[in-house]
């Protein structure tokens, strides 16, 4: 894993998506693998304590390759990638099933390394919207610039 400085990010942004029930056809967890692969973002750490996943729950996957079967574990991926305006920590893997408490302490703190400019969660839920219809959007914030800056309540 080759480590990026995380003191020489640019007005770093955070970006988080879990795969799991939150994710409808993991669409937001899929943006980001997008733009880890295009914009090849660099490997600067995983989450992947068992103690945060039931394994009945989020399976290992076993794969093959020429040095032998092996056995890819959950985790969460965080990358970073270095956009034109700014560098962008993405965080993407599957939803924790269990210790929330614990992992959200552990994932904050990692967050806190890059001392971001701003957080964002993404998640996408089921609608009953016709193919000819846009797609519903919604989004949340605390913060008051935010919501004025993308003019949501």
């Amino acid at each position: 894993m080759q480590q990026l400085p995380i003191d020489n990010l640019r007005d770093p942004a955070v970006v988080i998506s879990f795969s799991g029930w939150n994710d409808a056809g993991n669409a937001a967890s899929d943006a980001l693998l997008f733009v880890m692969e295009n914009f090849q973002a660099t490997e600067i750490g995983v989450i992947d304590d068992e103690k945060y996943f039931d394994y009945q729950v989020t399976r290992p996957v076993l794969r093959r390759s020429a040095d032998g079967p092996w056995i890819q574990w959950p985790q969460i991926s965080l990358r970073v990638a270095r956009l034109p305006e700014r560098d962008v920590v993405l965080a993407v893997g599957p939803e924790p099933s269990q210790l929330w408490r614990s992992f959200a302490r552990d994932l904050v703190a990692r967050v806190k390394q890059f001392d971001p400019s701003v957080v964002f969660l993404l998640g996408a839920m089921l609608s009953d919207t016709p193919h000819s219809r846009p797609l519903p959007v919604s989004m949340y914030a605390w913060d008051d610039k935010i919501k004025r800056l993308f003019d949501v309540e």
